[in-house]
């Protein structure tokens, strides 16, 4: 199935206008809350759908997964786990990507910590190397053929988080064996937290 294929499919399947592309599914993964019901129809026409289908139904898991009483500085060591391991796939990733820059800035990265605050500096030098280093790299590497391309606005509107969309776009680079990059990113996201690179620093912040 190609790409024109795959629109004309979703076009007909959940009765979207007939002039629907990319551009036009921002917030299509919205209309299969709260539970998903519904989902497999999206990614059944697609080689490897079952693994689209399994990782984006993580998403509609995620509000009774995020605890209310989560006390950030109780699991302090917990957040700062993950963040750790976060740290090492982006080394790992930057290490394949060969760029020196993002290799130096992380591996510069020595401290983590915990901000009970919703605040998301995405605008700092740090975090626009590792943005766009990464996300050329990605770029690169895809297969703008491939139908699950169609989807890649309803990917980024989820949470407007580049890390997220990657996450869960990930299977379409099952053939390269990759890391599974974002994976640590989406558990602090699944608990309700993101992060930020500041200085020598990642930040791990809640979100709103």
């Amino acid at each position: 199935m190609n790409k024109t294929e795959y629109l004309k499919y979703l076009i007909s399947e959940f009765n979207l206008p007939e002039n629907t592309d990319k551009h036009s599914l921002l917030g299509f993964f919205s209309e299969f809350m709260p539970s998903g019901e519904g989902l497999e129809k999206v990614f059944s026409p697609l080689n490897n759908g079952n693994l689209y289908l399994n990782r984006l139904m993580k998403m509609y898991y995620r509000d009774s997964q995020i605890q209310t009483n989560f006390d950030i500085y109780q699991n302090e060591s917990y957040l700062i786990n993950i963040g750790k391991n976060h740290l090492s796939n982006l080394n790992a990733l930057a290490l394949l990507i060969g760029n020196k820059k993002l290799i130096e800035y992380l591996q510069s990265i020595k401290d983590i910590e915990i901000d009970n605050q919703e605040k998301h500096d995405y605008n700092t030098p740090e975090f626009d190397i590792i943005y766009h280093v990464i996300l050329d790299w990605i770029v690169k590497i895809l297969n703008f053929e491939s139908p699950i391309r169609i989807l890649d606005e309803a990917y980024y509107s989820i949470s407007n988080d580049p890390w997220l969309a990657n996450y869960f776009k990930w299977p379409q680079f099952e053939n390269l064996n990759l890391i599974d990059a974002f994976e640590p990113y989406f558990q602090l996201w699944i608990n309700g937290f993101t992060c930020h690179y500041v200085k020598n620093k990642l930040i791990i912040s809640t979100l709103k």
